[in-house]
C-alpha cells in the first residue's frame, strides 16, 4: 500500500523511512539488521499516496510530502535520533498539488539565505511554495 521513501538524517548511522501513514527512525549502525528507534503518524501520508522527503541543507528542517499535505519538521541531530528523539513537526498544509492515490516529487531550491522554493508536484497540480513563508526550527514562519 503507497510508496514509501528514504530520508537522510545527517548521520551515516540512521535513516528515516515514510509511507503507510507514517515516518520511522531506524537505526542502520548494524547495517544488515536495522532497528526501528521510533514511529510517529505525520497527519499527511495515506494510506495509498506516494511519499517523499527533502532535508534542508543546514539538516534543521524536513519537508514531508504526501496524500493528505506537506509537513515541515524541526530535526534533531542524528544522535538524538537514535536515542528515540523524533522530528518535531513545526505545521502542515494542504498544497492542492497532491492527490491521496498518487505518487509526489519534491525538489528544494535552496538561495543563498537558506530560503528558496520547494516545487512539489501530485496528482492534482504542481505547487511552488516559498520556503520562507513556512514554519522553520527558528519557530518563524
Amino acid at each position: 500500500p503507497g510508496c514509501v521513501a528514504f530520508g537522510e538524517t545527517g548521520g551515516p548511522e540512521c535513516l528515516l523511512l515514510a509511507g503507510g501513514k507514517g515516518l520511522a527512525v531506524l537505526d542502520t549502525t548494524d547495517r544488515r539488521e536495522p532497528q526501528v528507534k521510533r514511529t510517529m503518524k505525520t497527519g499527511v501520508l495515506s494510506w495509498e499516496g506516494g511519499a517523499r522527503m527533502l532535508l534542508s541543507s543546514d539538516g534543521r528542517s524536513l519537508y514531508l510530502a504526501g496524500g493528505k499535505g506537506l509537513a515541515v519538521f524541526h530535526m534533531p541531530g542524528p544522535q538524538a535520533l537514535l536515542s528515540g528523539e523524533g522530528p518535531t513537526m513545526l505545521g502542515k498544509i494542504n498544497t492542492g498539488a497532491i492527490s491521496s492515490d498518487n505518487d509526489t516529487a519534491m525538489l528544494l531550491g535552496e538561495g543563498n539565505e537558506g530560503g528558496g522554493l520547494l516545487y512539489l508536484a501530485g496528482g492534482n497540480a504542481l505547487s511552488v511554495i516559498d520556503v520562507a513563508m513556512l514554519p522553520d526550527s527558528s519557530g518563524s514562519t
